[in-house]
């Protein structure tokens, strides 16, 4: 009897130096996230100082929980409960062990694929996100002829004016799928093998020049309707690509610039900004003009300044035990929309290399101004990241009224793949945003997008009720903006 307890008791003892054990490499990935947060997380000041979270105290909470932790499951739980504090959207884990899984079972697209294959692969998807607005009930509604086009338009024409309604439900080309799966139905028959990364690259361009022509032909349509202005509903999108500034310049003939963006000081930004000289310094070899060269070395001079403003001075420590955030200053992006030196605009500019440094290059020149009425923007809380772009971009120009509620709130992500980190004890790799996008107000867009017009509108409220408030919103406004009375 005795020697059973005895070694119950040695068992007891071993699996406490495990948990043990194991909690001190939680904590050793801990020590790991908190090193990289202090450096590669965008929105850290933001959140001690915005936010008012006293990240001395979370660091110990965290601490003291690990050490008690008795799982894996629970540590990660942990973790989870830790980047949930700060409230974004772009901060995030998923299990190590499924990404890896994930990576492995990756296979491209291929000409003997069925077509829901290709498209699954491709990460196409079949999206419904309904709607957040609803206008047919308003009188005067009419809804404009679907056919194949994926964007609804429809008037309402009240007795002091016609105003136009374009929904854009998503601003990914990823998100089409009938669309997607008509253009890939004629691009497999040029297909040899597999469609590989350039392959599919090419094949995500068709859709969006298909998609930016079916919405063309929409604001042609209302154009055509006599319409006195145009709203843009936007309510309930969740983002998507870069495609949006492609749609953007559609409504409007002013230059849209900005919104102005930062970045971290990370060896990730380091990294990005030597990339992106290795095509200025090949442009500069190039045959092009002497006076486009001249501009392209004070553009080389300028990012030699921004890799030296990389380097990070910041104690993880300091940081986190003392709640000192002086150190964590970001860096302006003096080219996020547009190359310096008015190099977009000289005749050679197709040319060069480095026009890929701005992800819009591929719409240049832009289609411009197919609409030019006075502009409204539908957003609520559903509104979300690149739409949230879109809209701000909007209103950094003074290019449209924003109407509804406030945005969601999810702020700049991530650049070139962005920043993360494997917590490799724990089981988890952590996303954090690189970047942060400001308002007109100089407000990070992680506080989301106050609309110009707030709408308010309850929960109990109907999307019909939510529609009309809008409607009676705009007019309202139009006829005080041209001075026709009251409403």
């Amino acid at each position: 009897m005795k020697k059973c307890i005895s070694v119950l008791v040695v068992i007891l003892i071993l699996n406490g130096c495990n948990i043990n054990r194991a909690s001190d490499l939680w904590l050793n990935d801990f020590e790991l996230l908190k090193n990289e947060l202090t450096t590669g997380y965008a929105n850290l000041s933001f959140a001690v100082k915005e936010r008012q979270i006293d990240i001395k105290a979370l660091n110990n909470n965290i601490k003291a929980k690990l050490k008690l932790a008795s799982s894996k499951k629970e540590a990660q739980n942990i973790i989870g409960e830790f980047l949930g504090k700060f409230q974004d959207g772009h901060l995030k884990a998923r299990l190590y062990d499924n990404l890896a899984e994930q990576a492995s079972k990756s296979v491209p697209p291929s000409n003997t694929d069925s077509i829901d294959l290709a498209l699954k692969k491709m990460k196409v998807v079949k999206t419904n996100t309904g709607y957040h607005l609803q206008y047919d009930l308003i009188k005067g509604f009419k809804s404009l002829v679907q056919n194949q086009n994926p964007f609804k338009a429809s008037i309402i024409k009240s007795e002091n004016m016609t105003i136009g309604i374009l929904r854009i439900p998503s601003f990914s080309p990823k998100h089409y799928w009938e669309i997607a799966s008509n253009i890939w139905k004629e691009y497999q028959k040029e297909l040899q093998g597999e469609c590989k990364e350039d392959c599919q690259e090419a094949f995500i361009r068709k859709v969006e020049n298909k998609l930016t022509n079916y919405v063309i032909e929409r604001i042609e349509e209302l154009n055509s309707e006599k319409t006195d202005a145009l709203l843009i509903d936007i309510s309930g999108n969740g983002g998507g690509t870069e495609w949006m500034h492609q749609l953007a310049r559609l409504f409007t003939k002013k230059e849209l610039k900005g919104p102005p963006m930062s970045f971290v000081k990370h060896l990730h930004w380091k990294k990005t900004l030597k990339s992106q000289k290795k095509l200025i310094e090949k442009d500069l070899q190039a045959n092009i003009s002497e006076t486009l060269k001249n501009k392209l070395k004070l553009f080389n001079n300028m990012i030699d300044e921004l890799i030296e403003n990389t380097n990070n001075n910041c104690i993880a420590e300091q940081v986190w035990e003392k709640n000192d955030i002086d150190c964590l200053d970001l860096i302006s992006h003096p080219f996020n929309t547009e190359l310096p030196y008015d190099i977009m605009n000289d005749p050679q500019f197709h040319l060069l290399a480095s026009k890929q440094l701005i992800g819009t290059a591929r719409f240049h020149p832009f289609k411009k101004g197919i609409f030019s009425g006075p502009l409204y923007i539908a957003i609520n809380r559903g509104t979300a990241s690149a739409s949230e772009g879109f809209a701000s971009l909007f209103q950094f120009n003074n290019a449209a009224t924003l109407i509804g509620k406030k945005s969601y709130g999810v702020g700049c992500g991530y650049t070139n793949g962005g920043i993360q980190i494997d917590l490799k004890n724990i089981g988890l790799t952590v996303y954090m945003p690189d970047c942060v996008r400001f308002t007109k107000y100089n407000e990070n867009e992680l506080k989301g997008i106050s609309p110009d017009i707030a709408v308010n509108w309850t929960k109990e409220d109907t999307m019909s009720k939510r529609g009309q408030a809008v409607i009676d919103a705009i007019i309202k406004d139009y006829l005080n903006q041209n001075n026709f009375g009251t409403y």
